[in-house]
């Protein structure tokens, strides 16, 4: 906004140019009884504020301010005298000149007001399981409920480009052991080769089909550990989670899944979830 005042050469201004990566230049007419002068160049994108130095003098120079900037302008004196002892002030031209990045505040902006990169395509990497349809019933041979119970058949689709390897976590979700802020871990394995797309129902514990390595589950076995919820409570949510790595894990045999997390942090290239609840 423009601020009017009958103080001679007081000069208010406040206001943003939203015009971006440039210099806005700028022609303020002050007219009074004698004189006519202009200021010039005030940066793009800045709230500033504009107002005669204290040090006003012949060649009255106003100082320009704003956020992370500062700086000085001259304000040339004219031989052009016009009637009237009001001052009046006028905004008489913008024009769109050049880059001013050297002005500190200016750079800033404009860093900030650089568009986002664009949100990258939906994955279509998907995890599937033949034993259930998603977020049903998992059927009682995959339960604690029989003393035979075996792991699930697994399958995906579409895995991300340049996989290396896959790992698998199998959790309860509803639970926390020993009040800790880990659910229940019922089954963990690594390294499955990038070619393959598919597990097997009913890998035994410490076994490798295809090369893959179990670690162990809340009962410290090396394999799976089938659903357990306690009678009578409400059916509790099992994850599977499937994790496309750009690398193969250098992790023994038997680690638990707070290891498998690490070794796996910073390597996760694409994950796919499979759900199915259990109760008793």
């Amino acid at each position: 906004m423009l601020a009017n005042t009958d103080a001679a050469f007081a000069l208010e201004f406040k206001g943003v140019f939203y015009l971006q990566f440039v210099v806005v230049a700028v022609t303020i007419r002050i007219t009074d009884a004698k004189r006519r002068r202009r200021i010039g160049f005030a940066p793009a994108g800045i709230p500033c504020d504009v107002k005669p130095s204290p040090n006003a003098n012949a060649n009255l120079r106003y100082e320009i301010s704003g956020k992370n900037m500062f700086f000085q302008v001259i304000v040339w004196p004219q031989n052009e005298t016009s009637g009237g002892n009001t001052m009046r002030i006028r905004l008489m031209q913008a024009l769109a000149v050049l880059a001013f990045l050297s002005v500190t505040g200016a750079a800033n902006v404009a860093a900030q007001q650089q568009a986002a990169p664009p949100p990258p395509p939906p994955s279509k990497f998907k995890l599937m399981s033949s034993a259930y349809a998603e977020g049903s019933m998992i059927p009682t041979q995959y339960s604690c409920a029989d003393p035979n119970a075996a792991s699930p058949a697994l399958s995906w689709t579409n895995p991300p480009n340049n996989t290396a390897s896959f790992a698998v976590i199998f959790h309860d979700t509803d639970a926390a052991p020993m009040k800790g802020t880990m659910d229940v871990t019922h089954w963990i394995f690594w390294n499955v080769p990038a070619t393959s797309a598919s597990i097997a129902a009913g890998v035994k514990p410490d076994s490798s089909p295809d090369g893959i390595i179990q670690g162990v589950n809340i009962r410290k076995v090396n394999g799976y550990q089938p659903p357990c919820p306690p009678p009578g409570a409400t059916p509790h949510h099992y994850i599977f989670e499937i994790y496309a790595l750009d690398t193969k894990l250098d992790l023994a045999a038997g680690s638990p899944r707070a290891d498998l997390l690490k070794a796996m942090d910073g390597h996760v290239i694409g994950k796919a979830t499979y759900v199915g609840t259990f109760g008793r």
